[in-house]
């Protein structure tokens, strides 16, 4: 009886073994992955970034061809939106401004989207205040958790933002305050402003530095506040994959 249990004993900490050295060499894999981005080795793509990391987290499961249709289709809702023509703007970088709107009215509001079997309402994405934190689950901060529930937070709706720009060729940036990521955008109209997708608002750099306890050393130093460049945006996706990193052998720890 005892050599029974040594035996059930060795096989389960041999399998959690091989799947440890499994889990590790998938984040060995994905962190060269994505440094193969930021060295010119790989094309600059922060989506691709973003799904290597909860890809990794998820062991290599997460279907790319689906995230990516994903990501398409909610660009093509918003090209709708643009084609539409209710945006009504007089400058000369309406490309760019048009975008802008179209995408934040499409996360933020009810949308109604023609398919093959009628009109259907696509409705706007809204916070996880269940897992805002993703201390319940950190998949609750990816941006396949949102796509998925329509459900997210200061993480990944604002990245998602970002790849439906990307897809529209036009420019966005993500922009940092303390444990907070939000969008800056600029066009001709209105100058820089700030857009926040957990609550559909455009909240002001003095707002931001106030509720953020932003200290001004942080902004002249460009920690905070500033626009970062998709190269220094695809750099994100490292401190997440760190992040799923830390919590994945956590938890195998505390099991």
């Amino acid at each position: 009886m005892k050599l029974k249990l040594l035996l059930i004993l060795f096989v389960v900490l041999f399998d959690c073994s091989i799947r440890a050295q499994n889990k590790e060499q998938i984040y060995k894999n994905a962190y060269n992955s994505i440094d193969s981005i930021l060295i010119g080795a790989k094309p600059l793509n922060f989506q691709q970034a973003v799904f290597t990391t909860e890809n990794a987290f998820f062991d290599n499961q997460l279907d790319k061809t689906a995230f990516d249709a994903a990501v398409k289709s909610n660009t093509s809702i918003c090209r709708g939106i643009i084609a539409s023509g209710n945006i009504e703007y007089p400058e000369k970088d309406k490309e760019k401004a048009t975008a802008q709107c179209a995408v934040f009215v499409f996360m933020t509001d009810s949308i109604p989207v023609a398919t093959d079997n009628g009109t259907v309402i696509h409705s706007p994405f809204t916070y996880n205040f269940d897992d805002f934190a993703g201390q319940k689950d950190w998949s609750s901060m990816f941006v396949s958790t949102l796509m998925q529930t329509q459900k997210g937070n200061c993480h990944s709706l604002p990245y998602l933002y970002k790849m439906i720009m990307d897809e529209l060729g036009q420019p966005a940036y993500l922009s940092l305050a303390p444990n907070h990521i939000y969008i800056k955008a600029q066009n001709k109209r209105v100058g820089w402003y700030n857009i926040e997708l957990t609550c559909g608002d455009f909240p002001t750099d003095a707002w931001l530095m106030a509720s953020g306890y932003i200290h001004t050393d942080a902004l002249r130093n460009g920690i905070y506040m500033d626009t970062l460049s998709t190269k220094q945006s695809v750099c994100l996706g490292l401190v997440d994959l760190a992040q799923g990193l830390k919590l994945s052998f956590n938890e195998k720890k505390a099991n």
